[in-house]
C-alpha cells in the first residue's frame, strides 16, 4: 500500500475521537472537603507502616572523574593562551582570553574538589 492512501486512511477518522483532545470535567468540591483530604495524615490514623526509604548508596569517587576534570582544565587553560598571544586578528581576543581562563579556573576548581574526594576515599 502507498503512502498516500495510508495518509488517507488515518484521516477518515472523525475529529472528535482523539481523546486527548478531549476537555474534562472535574467535580464541584466544597473547600471543607478539599480541606480534609489536604490534610496529611498521620501513622496512626493510616493503619499501616510506612517502610524507611534506604538512601542510595554513594558511589565511590574514581581517578577517571579527577582525570577528565584536570584535562579539561588543561584545555581551556590552552584556549587561553591561544587566544591571548596568538590570536591577534580579532579584537576582542583578550576578552576571549579570559572567559576561556575563567572557564579553566573553574574546572581548576571542580578537579581539586574531586581530587580530594578520590583520595579520602582512597585512605580508607
Amino acid at each position: 500500500m502507498s503512502k498516500t492512501k495510508r495518509r488517507k486512511k488515518a484521516r477518515s477518522r472523525a475529529p472528535g475521537a482523539n481523546v486527548a483532545a478531549q476537555e474534562r470535567v472535574l467535580p464541584f468540591r466544597s473547600n471543607q472537603e478539599n480541606a480534609d483530604e489536604r490534610a496529611p495524615k498521620r501513622q496512626k490514623e493510616v493503619g499501616r507502616e510506612v517502610p524507611a526509604r534506604r538512601a542510595s548508596p554513594r558511589r565511590a569517587p574514581r581517578l577517571q572523574n579527577a582525570v577528565f576534570a584536570l584535562m579539561a582544565t588543561l584545555g581551556f587553560l590552552g584556549f587561553a593562551i591561544f587566544f591571548i598571544f596568538f590570536y591577534s586578528e580579532d579584537t576582542n581576543h583578550y576578552l576571549y582570553g579570559g572567559v576561556m581562563g575563567l572557564t579553566a579556573l573553574g574546572w581548576l576548581f571542580i578537579a581539586t574538589r574531586r581530587w580530594s574526594a578520590y583520595r579520602q576515599s582512597v585512605r580508607t
